[in-house]
């Protein structure tokens, strides 16, 4: 909470300078920004960036719930036809990442780079840690669409920038994304501390910044097995060399704070759940309720509400996958499970960037496939840790007996694939409120795993989002040549990592 008091006095005390600064008589000085403190400017870039990841309600909802939630299969809405860009709500995350993230994380090591009041020691913890939160900024923004705007995106504004910037291929930018990650890592000093408070992942904390690092070191390098497969080893294994997120206290979050429903609009309010607060707009679907039922779960009384109708009232039923936009009205709403709005979509419950159970799964399936985890544990070990690190997180206990059931036991006499889609599955479980990520490791993990209780509607999963139609206009160049190499502008294309 502190975090949100400091920027309103931040705001309060530079609007004084400036009211004052606007009484000198110097007219020499009339050129001079006097709010604009590298300092200040640097450390608040910083922490608006993290507070808008999550806090906008306008793309949270558009991208987090009613694209990527529905084409990871948790939810559905009836506003849209399901699995299918819609144009209205695509350009939501472009724009506002874009405009919001990149610039400004840019601007913020820019600002670092160019501050002569820093230590060099300073600088270089300050500029890692924005180079670590640029990499996170920017893995969302190609996950969703591939090729996208990388090396040139964000630079309009300087002298030597441009305003149609190259769209470079998901390959280069995974490759540098990796790369930043281990330099970044690398430049942090243990026991140090940048940034202080106005860094509301970590407040500032070296050590916590190099598990973070890692971690999402360890998720990007995963995320390549079906593309490079030696490159994904490489990474991972070098990512587990070091500290990982290692409980769920060090989970990467952004807290939230709102008291009130009414304060949707606020930074103090988690974005994805301003809209479950406001609309009945998003639905459990039929295969996540199943899975959560058929193996007695206990997070579903966490995940879901029973139905209020009259079928079914007082139990779990999910919205049939591939629903039609139209027929669920109100009435028949009723008749369906949503999400929990006291829990995981709390106005004020934080938003998980990167967890600790995920941590676990991902380092199970790199145990699975024979890759060096620096003596983590073993597969199940490492999957079992996961699913109790889950129940944890959400404040559940099964006494056992799910970990021990048919369905969730780990599958030692099975094959790898079957292993697999198990630690690919409980992932999914896990994952319950990021859906950025949750979409993002369902296409990659088809490539491995089986998942045959997921309902592929057409036949396959959505791989990607259509680029925002004002990019045909207003950098049609660039775009005609991202298109032409990628393949063609539609969903079913795939990305280079899906491949």
């Amino acid at each position: 909470m502190n975090f949100y008091k400091n920027i309103k006095m931040t705001l309060g005390i530079l609007a004084i300078v400036s009211l004052v600064s606007s009484c000198d008589d110097g007219f020499d000085e009339l050129n001079v920004n006097p709010n604009a403190s590298p300092v200040i400017l640097s450390d608040m870039l910083l922490a608006y960036t993290q507070n808008g990841i999550a806090a906008h309600r306008y793309e949270a909802w558009r991208s987090n719930l009613l694209h990527a939630a529905t084409n990871a299969n948790h939810m559905m809405t009836p506003w849209s036809t399901p699995y299918a860009t819609n144009e209205g709500w695509n350009p939501a995350y472009w724009d506002r990442m874009y405009v919001r993230e990149v610039s400004n994380i840019k601007e913020c090591i820019s600002i670092i780079d160019n501050n002569s009041e820093l230590s060099d020691a300073t600088k270089l913890g300050k500029k890692s840690i924005a180079r670590i939160w640029k990499v996170f900024i920017f893995h969302r923004i190609t996950d969703f669409w591939g090729d996208v705007p990388y090396s040139e995106a964000g630079l309009g504004h300087t002298a030597d920038g441009t305003v149609t910037p190259a769209y470079d291929t998901q390959e280069s930018i995974y490759a540098d994304m990796l790369n930043e990650l281990a330099e970044a890592v690398g430049d942090l000093s243990p026991g140090g501390n940048s940034f202080g408070a106005n860094d509301i992942l970590y407040g500032g904390d070296h050590d916590s910044w190099i598990a973070f690092g890692n971690s999402l070191r360890l998720r990007l390098g995963m995320r390549l097995t079906n593309a490079n497969a030696t490159l994904a080893q490489s990474n991972v294994e070098a990512a587990v060399a070091g500290s990982l997120i290692s409980s769920n206290a060090g989970t990467a979050r952004v807290p939230f704070y709102s008291a009130s429903n009414d304060d949707q609009w606020s930074a103090e309010s988690n974005g994805s759940s301003a809209p479950i607060q406001a609309f009945t707009g998003s639905f459990m679907t039929a295969d996540f309720i199943n899975v959560l039922v058929d193996n007695a779960d206990p997070r579903l009384p966490v995940y879901a509400l029973p139905t209020s109708g009259t079928v079914n009232n007082g139990n779990y039923m999910g919205v049939p996958n591939g629903a039609p936009a139209t027929p669920i009205t109100p009435a028949i709403g009723v008749d369906y499970s949503l999400p929990n709005n006291t829990t995981v979509f709390a106005i004020d419950a934080d938003a998980v960037l990167l967890g600790y159970p995920e941590v676990l799964f991902l380092l199970a399936e790199a145990a699975e496939r024979g890759w060096n985890v620096s003596g983590a544990g073993t597969a199940q070990e490492l999957y079992e840790q996961g699913i109790s690190a889950s129940l944890q997180y959400h404040n559940v206990d099964d006494g056992g007996t799910y970990s021990a059931g048919a369905n969730v036991v780990f599958n030692t006499g099975g094959s790898t694939e079957d292993r697999l889609d198990q630690i690919a599955t409980q992932k999914w479980l896990a994952l319950f409120g990021d859906e950025y990520e949750s979409w993002a490791d369902l296409r990659r993990a088809k490539g491995s795993a089986g998942l045959d209780w997921f309902t592929q509607v057409n036949g396959a999963i959505p791989e990607r989002l259509d680029y925002p139609v004002t990019e045909q206009t207003l950098n049609g160049d660039q775009y005609t040549a991202a298109v032409a190499r990628q393949g063609a502008d539609n969903e079913a294309t795939k990305i280079y990592w899906s491949k």
